[in-house]
């Protein structure tokens, strides 16, 4: 019974994330590539829906054990947490034509 309230407070956590997740593409795109942003950024996303299950298989056929999966799958999703908290920086729209800094670098 543990387990199925902790997996819905989980899964109440990331509906709410996916709110904050889906408004940065409109909040950073340059004008008329919202869609484009928006596309990218579901793209990355689902590579986690395709890695995920194979994962998951692999930890619970070499474990024979649920734990070390859901610990796994713990510490990625707290990672990303970790991300977004420290990493992301503050979020501005991409102005086009402007050089960044990271632009400037020279390959």
């Amino acid at each position: 019974m543990l387990s199925i309230a902790l997996l819905s407070v989980s899964y109440a956590g990331l509906t709410t994330a996916a709110c904050a997740i889906w408004s940065l593409p409109g909040d950073v795109a340059p004008p008329n590539m919202t869609s484009i942003a928006g596309g990218l950024q579901n793209c990355v996303s689902n590579i986690g829906g395709i890695l995920g299950p194979i994962v998951t298989g692999f930890i619970i056929t070499s474990t024979h054990s649920f734990i070390p999966a859901l610990l796994v799958s713990g510490a990625v999703t707290l990672a990303g947490a970790l991300t977004y908290l420290f990493w992301l920086g503050k979020v501005e729209p991409i102005i086009p034509g402007v050089d960044s800094p990271s632009s400037q670098l020279s390959l």
